[in-house]
């Protein structure tokens, strides 16, 4: 949206030959970064994390250890939050780092 009506509008740019490269490098970096949160929130001791321990077994309804878009809008809603974000799915996918489209519990962390 803001690209179409905000945008300065740019003609007879062309774009470099790696443009498409650089872009692939940049969502690659973004993936390396989440790898690495990844294996901190593995090394996290109990007494680190006791509260986002207990903030996802709040949000986890059916206690699988897995937390789907419903589980986290209930939770949300119980927790007084009255605006649920309109982008929650884009939240929970950039969150859900193995691609299974649900959150576990070292992803949450």
């Amino acid at each position: 949206e803001w690209i179409k009506n905000k945008a300065p509008k740019a003609e007879n740019i062309s774009l470099q030959s790696n443009f498409v490269d650089k872009l692939r490098g940049f969502r690659s970096q973004n993936k390396l970064k989440k790898a690495a949160l990844h294996i901190i929130a593995g090394q996290l001791n109990d007494s680190q994390i006791k509260s986002m321990k207990d903030i996802f077994m709040s949000l986890d309804g059916n206690g699988d250890g897995l937390l789907t878009a419903a589980e986290m809008k209930e939770g949300m809603q119980k927790a007084g939050l009255t605006e649920i974000p309109p982008d929650l799915m884009a939240i929970m996918q950039d969150i859900d780092s193995d691609g299974s489209g649900v959150i576990d519990y070292t992803e949450f962390l």
